[in-house]
C-alpha cells in the first residue's frame, strides 16, 4: 500500500504531505485540492508509459506546462513516496521509497529518481539511482550498482526492465505493483450504458465497459455474475436477472435488465435503467475484477447513489480494502458528500479535511485525527462528522 507521500510544486498542492490508510477520504469545497491529489497518486504509475508527456496530451489532456503550481511555473516537481508491499497476509511489509523530480522545461522529463527498498535488516538498500542522463540500477546478483546510459527518457527507469531479469527483480515486484492502478473518474451514466465491442476484463476510468465485463462474467465465471447479481438484489429486490444481448456475430455486448412488477417481468435496455443503479452495479464490480488493482483512486463515488444506500457503498469498499493479499485494494476517493464522511466517525485516521481561503496559493490539509477536540464534542452533542462539517463546524466548508 502506498503508507506516505510528499508533493511539491504539482497543481495546486507545494510542499504538502500525507499518512495513509487502507481507505482515504478526501473532503472539502470545490477547487481546494483534494482531485489534485488522487492526480499526484496517479503521476507515479504513470511514469512507467514510454513517455509522461504522451500520457498527459493523449490520456488526461494536460499540457505539462500547466502541471507546476502557478507561482512556481518553471520549477521542478517532486514526489517522494513510501510504499509498504506485502506478499501474504502473514509476512512483514518491504519498504519502498521512491523519490522522482519532473522537470518542466522545453520537454517534459525525469530529472532525478530514486528508488531505495528496506527489508527485514531495517538498512535501506538503494536500487535505483538516477541524476540527468547519468543512472545507476542494483545488479541484485553481484551487489553492484551498473551504469546505464539513457539519455533523456522521459519515463522511469524501470519502464525497460525486462520482467525475466532476476538481476533486477526486487525493482520489477515495485513496478508490478504500480502497474496495478486504476482510476476511476465521476461515473458518466452515458458511458455506463454504452455497448462495448468484445469481452472486457476490466471498467474504463468513467464507466466504460461495463457491458462487456458483465459479458466476461457471464462467459468466463457464470458463479460470480450470479454473486454480483445477488449482491445487487439487496439492494434492488425487484431485479430478476441482468443479461448481456446485442449484435453477438459483431461481438457487441448491451445489458438488459428484468425486474419483477407484481406479476409480470419487464425487461427493458440499460438506457432506461437509473444513473443510480448503473453505478451501484459497477462499485459492486469491483469485487469480481479477475486482476483486481491494488490502488484504486475515485471521484465522488456516492454520485447518484440514493443516501439511505451510501453507507452500503462505503462498507462495500472498505471490504475490498480488508480482503487478504494479492487481493486487497487501497482506496482514495473524494466526496462532497456529508453521508459519506458520517461512515468515517470511528475511523478519523482516514479522513483528510481540505480547506483553501481566498487568500491561500496552497490548501491547508488536516487530517481529522488531529481534531480531537472536534471528535470529542460530536460525541458528547450526538452529532455525527456529516452534521459538524455540513456546519462549517468541523472545517473544510464551502465559504
Amino acid at each position: 500500500m502506498l503508507k506516505k507521500l510528499a508533493i511539491r510544486n504539482f497543481k495546486s498542492l507545494d510542499g504538502v504531505s500525507f499518512e495513509f490508510e487502507n481507505v482515504n477520504l478526501f473532503v472539502g469545497p470545490n477547487a481546494s485540492g483534494k482531485s489534485s491529489v488522487l492526480q499526484a497518486i496517479e503521476i507515479l504509475p504513470a511514469l512507467l508509459r514510454p513517455s509522461i508527456s504522451e500520457y498527459l496530451k493523449e490520456e488526461k489532456g494536460w499540457d505539462y506546462r500547466d502541471l507546476p503550481h502557478k507561482k512556481n511555473p518553471g520549477s521542478t516537481m517532486s514526489w517522494v513516496a513510501e510504499y509498504h508491499l506485502k506478499e501474504s497476509a502473514a509476512s512483514e511489509p518491504t519498504i519502498y521509497k521512491y523519490e522522482v523530480d519532473l522537470q518542466p522545461r522545453k520537454y517534459l522529463g525525469i530529472g532525478r529518481e530514486r528508488l531505495e527498498m528496506i527489508n527485514g535488516t531495517g538498512q535501506p538498500l538503494l536500487l535505483i539511482d538516477r541524476t540527468g542522463t547519468r543512472t545507476r540500477i542494483l545488479d541484485e546478483k553481484t551487489g553492484v550498482m551498473r551504469e546505464e546510459s539513457l539519455y533523456s527518457l522521459p519515463s522511469s527507469v524501470m519502464q525497460g526492465l525486462k520482467e525475466s531479469d532476476q538481476s533486477s527483480a526486487s525493482i520489477i515486484r515495485f513496478r508490478r505493483h504500480l502497474e496495478r492502478f486504476q482510476s476511476f473518474l465521476l461515473w458518466n451514466p452515458a458511458d455506463l450504458k454504452k455497448p462495448y465491442q468484445g469481452l472486457a476484463e476490466r471498467l474504463g476510468p468513467s464507466g466504460e465497459r461495463l457491458p462487456g465485463f458483465w459479458a466476461y462474467l457471464e462467459k468466463k465465471d457464470p458463479t460470480k455474475a450470479s454473486e454480483l447479481l445477488a449482491m445487487l438484489q439487496r439492494f434492488y429486490p425487484r431485479v430478476e436477472r441482468i443479461q448481456s444481448t446485442g449484435r453477438r456475430t459483431w461481438g457487441w455486448h448491451e445489458l438488459a435488465i428484468t425486474e419483477r412488477i407484481g406479476d409480470k417481468l419487464i425487461e427493458y435496455p440499460a438506457d432506461h435503467a437509473s444513473d443510480g443503479f448503473l453505478r451501484m452495479l459497477a462499485v459492486l464490480s469491483f469485487k469480481y475484477l479477475p486482476d483486481p488493482p491494488r490502488i484504486i483512486t475515485l471521484e465522488e463515488p456516492e454520485n447518484g447513489i440514493h443516501p439511505h444506500l451510501i453507507s452500503q457503498v462505503i462498507s462495500h469498499l472498505r471490504s475490498l480494502a480488508e480482503r487478504k493479499e494479492p487481493l486487497k485494494m487501497q482506496v482514495f476517493m473524494t466526496s462532497h458528500s456529508p453521508y459519506v464522511l458520517s461512515e468515517f466517525g470511528s475511523t478519523p485516521e482516514c479522513v483528510h479535511i481540505f480547506e483553501k481561503g481566498k487568500n491561500d496559493s496552497v490548501p491547508r490539509i488536516i487530517p481529522l485525527r488531529e481534531r480531537a477536540d472536534v471528535l470529542k464534542a460530536a460525541e458528547a452533542l450526538n452529532r455525527s462528522l456529516g452534521d459538524l462539517w455540513y456546519s462549517n463546524l468541523l472545517g473544510g466548508g464551502a465559504k
